[in-house]
């Protein structure tokens, strides 16, 4: 019957769910977009804007967007975006940070070759690279994620700290 079937995919589904790796499963976790409120001691002062989807290819990618004001007059955006391979281990292939004041502008992108990551660091507001940089490093999803993977393990007591690789 039709009802069976139902419940026999759905089975499967989720058998097929539970085998994946972990960095996978919290990603799908995290699909979709969300919104934040930024705050300080009780007085507003922006928001963050997340989104976490796979494009066409299946790479999953990332974005972000802060903004906020912790002087009156001074606004900051902050926006991020990084797109992570659809295929493990799921490395890096590409991320995107700028940030936008009032008197000034910085970026970097960071992009995966063949001979290991490229950065290019901006200043101003021409949007041309000021430096590049060859980086001798790997950073996949699971080290992107670990911080989520670690919360999601467990429930974990105030004050317990967790150190985790990240692009900054």
């Amino acid at each position: 019957s039709g009802a069976g079937i139902c419940l026999l995919a759905a089975s499967l589904a989720w058998q097929l769910s539970a085998d994946l790796p972990g960095e996978i499963q919290r990603a799908n976790a995290l699909q979709g977009t969300r919104w934040y409120a930024l705050g300080l001691h009780g007085q507003r002062l922006g928001y963050w804007h997340t989104v976490t989807q796979r494009n066409a290819e299946g790479q999953w990618v990332f974005t972000s967007e802060q903004r906020f004001a912790l002087n009156p007059g001074d606004p900051v955006t902050l926006r991020a975006r990084r797109v992570f391979a659809a295929t493990a281990p799921y490395p890096l292939l590409t991320a995107h940070y700028w940030q936008d004041r009032r008197s000034w502008s910085e970026g970097t992108e960071i992009e995966k070759t063949a001979a290991g990551y490229q950065a290019n660091l901006y200043q101003g507001r021409a949007r041309r690279p000021s430096a590049a940089k060859r980086l001798d490093w790997s950073y996949s999803l699971a080290e992107y994620l670990s911080f989520e993977i670690w919360l999601a393990e467990a429930q974990r007591a105030p004050g317990t700290t967790h150190v985790v690789p990240t692009l900054d």
